[in-house]
């Protein structure tokens, strides 16, 4: 029986125009395009190079919906030697979590109504994360918090799901990312 994908990826039609799918055993070869003003972002149906996760904050004026994640190799290999390190907490039954200083490439504000694609996405319950193909220019073009945000980290629960926060500098807001369950996130990069 096959183990079924799931992690975040959409399995249903956002809309007639845009189609995000997984299968079980690979991707379709199809891309649906975001256009965010001035630019467009790709959401991709095959393993990339970055993910968008929704995110969110305690603020009650300054939000945060997203976040994108550098997936390279890189951080691959470094998520893989932390998440070995849970193994040493398995018979721990009071054992939370790990907590290392790391950040996304940063927390992005999406405001209602500009794109519909997004609107979507982030109002889908179903779906946490989805692969993007982007480069720093369309990064460039997206809205931040107003709130400088400081002691960014990166969470990884003993369930071996992990999430990203960050604190406003002057505010203490708190701004976090859904949790990912890094072990399928790994499992659909590498198949």
């Amino acid at each position: 029986m096959n183990t079924g994908l799931k992690v975040g990826m959409c399995l249903k039609t956002i809309s007639q125009h845009h189609k995000w799918v997984a299968g079980t055993t690979g991707y379709k070869s199809s891309t649906s395009e975001l256009n965010f003003k001035p630019f467009q972002m790709k959401i991709a149906t095959q393993p990339t190079d970055c993910i968008l996760v929704k995110a969110n904050s305690n603020s009650d004026w300054d939000p945060c919906n997203f976040i994108i994640v550098d997936i390279s190799k890189a951080w691959q290999l470094l998520i893989s030697k932390r998440l070995t390190m849970l193994e040493a907490f398995k018979e721990d039954n009071s054992f939370d979590s790990l907590v290392y200083w790391d950040a996304p490439i940063d927390f992005f504000i999406h405001s209602p109504g500009d794109h519909e694609a997004l609107d979507q996405f982030l109002n889908d319950d179903h779906l946490d994360w989805v692969f993007v193909d982007l480069e720093q220019h369309h990064i460039d073009g997206l809205s931040t918090p107003e709130s400088t945000l400081n002691a960014h980290q990166l969470v990884i629960t003993s369930h071996c799901t992990a999430y990203y926060k960050a604190y406003g500098k002057h505010t203490g807001e708190e701004y976090w990312s859904v949790a990912i369950n890094i072990p399928d996130l790994l499992k659909i990069i590498n198949s």
